[in-house]
This record gives C-alpha cells, sequence and structure tokens, in this order.
C-alpha cells in the first residue's frame, strides 16, 4: 500500500526551507540566552529544617 502522507516540499513554491527554519530557530534560542543571562540572580528559598522522624517517602505506614 502506497504512503498516502503529504510530505510537502513540491514545487517552486516560497516556503521557509528546512535549513532556513532552523537558523531562525537556532537565533531565538540564542536571544533568549542571552536574555536570561541578563536577569539579576534569584536568591534560594528558604525552607524550615525536617525534625522528629517524619516519613517523607510517601508511602503508607502497614
Amino acid at each position: 500500500m502506497a504512503d498516502r502522507r503529504d510530505w510537502g516540499g513540491g514545487g517552486d513554491e516560497s516556503e521557509e526551507t528546512t535549513h532556513q527554519m532552523i537558523e531562525r530557530l537556532w537565533d531565538s534560542i540564542t536571544q533568549i540566552w542571552t536574555w536570561l543571562d541578563q536577569q539579576p540572580p534569584v536568591q534560594p528559598a528558604d525552607i524550615a529544617p525536617v525534625t522528629g522522624s517524619a516519613d517523607t517517602s510517601g508511602r503508607k505506614q502497614s
């Protein structure tokens, strides 16, 4: 039986090539990394210490 999926790429249409799409995505990722590098550092959250013999495994006690 023939594979009837349309994979596109049919002719001289001015569609974006795969290579151009990858370049555009890479540029976007690079811009996001640059933006993230310019953000102020985030302070770690204060977490209260665990006291006693609390079961943190999430399993039911039998």
